[in-house]
């Protein structure tokens, strides 16, 4: 399989949980089959409670993710179909490309660590309650538009 971004071979790469993920070794992104995203999400081998981000650097975060937006649209590098861009869970502000034919997800390099830092923020609950927010963009996050 070919890097939608620069066209190198993708390696196959053993991650948390044991999970296989195809990496570009050139541009440092990552490409997610379909329901990878959702095993890494559940495997909770590294603790990101001392990296959580100020809100100063969540505007950063906005302006750059603004930034993403602009870039030419990537192919899945499956089935070749136009991949969508848009926000993970419309609350991350970590911009994904997505296959709509359901193949799988590109991340580029750094955008899985900051999903991690995001899944860590959404779990934390002060008084162990349930997390609404977290529970409604997980919701969201499964919905397709058509």
């Amino acid at each position: 399989m070919q890097c939608p971004r620069d066209e190198a071979t993708l390696e196959k790469q053993t991650v948390q949980g044991g999970i296989e993920i195809d990496a570009c070794t050139l541009c440092g992104g990552t490409w997610l089959d379909k329901g990878e995203l959702e095993a890494l999400q559940r495997v909770h081998e590294h603790d990101h409670d001392n990296d959580l981000l100020p809100a100063q650097d969540r505007v950063a975060l906005a302006y750059e993710m603004a930034k993403q937006k602009l870039d030419p649209h990537l192919d899945c590098p499956v089935c070749g179909t136009t991949m969508a861009r848009h926000e993970y869970a419309w609350t991350s502000q970590v911009v994904i490309d997505e296959c709509p034919k359901g193949c799988g997800m590109w991340l580029d390099k750094g955008e899985m660590e900051e999903l991690e830092l995001f899944f860590e923020r959404e779990h934390a609950s002060p008084d162990g309650q349930v997390d609404t927010r977290r529970l409604l963009a997980q919701l969201l996050a499964e919905i397709k538009v058509i």
